[in-house]
């Protein structure tokens, strides 16, 4: 079971934790502006669903225009012509992060889930082990 537990942690875990800390960070301390999403591109899922990443522009501080692709995949189609906020840094603006409304809870339910899953298991074993009736 701790390699189970081990190999959750490095596979999935901690890049979800990572990911969650990095949203946060940028959250708090970038620049903010709105951004319009252009466009969108898509790609199917190994289920064959198709899933839509969004195309915005947005404005540096210095009136600079910038195009970029969102890191975040749905299955619905983003509204072309609508707002969504950007956070990006201001000595790196390659460095942004789009939110779409809700990145945060998203990104830390995402970051929560695994770890209440695998503390689940864990219980379930252990509780197995101890009161398991041998025949």
């Amino acid at each position: 079971m701790l390699a189970i537990d081990y190999f959750l942690y490095r596979s999935m875990i901690r890049n979800l934790i990572m990911q969650y800390l990095h949203a946060k960070k940028m959250l708090r301390s970038s620049v903010h502006v709105k951004g319009q999403i252009t466009g969108f591109e898509s790609k199917e899922d190994h289920d064959n669903h198709t899933q839509f990443v969004s195309v915005v522009e947005f404005e540096y501080g210095n009136g600079d225009r910038h195009l970029v692709v969102s890191d975040d995949y749905f299955y619905t189609k983003p509204e072309v012509g609508s707002f969504v906020d950007v956070y990006y840094e201001m000595n790196n603006p390659s460095n942004f992060v789009i939110d779409f409304g809700s990145l945060l809870l998203f990104k830390f339910f995402l970051a929560t889930l695994p770890i209440v899953i695998g503390v689940i298991l864990n219980i379930a074993v252990v509780y197995y082990g101890m009161f398991a009736v041998s025949e």
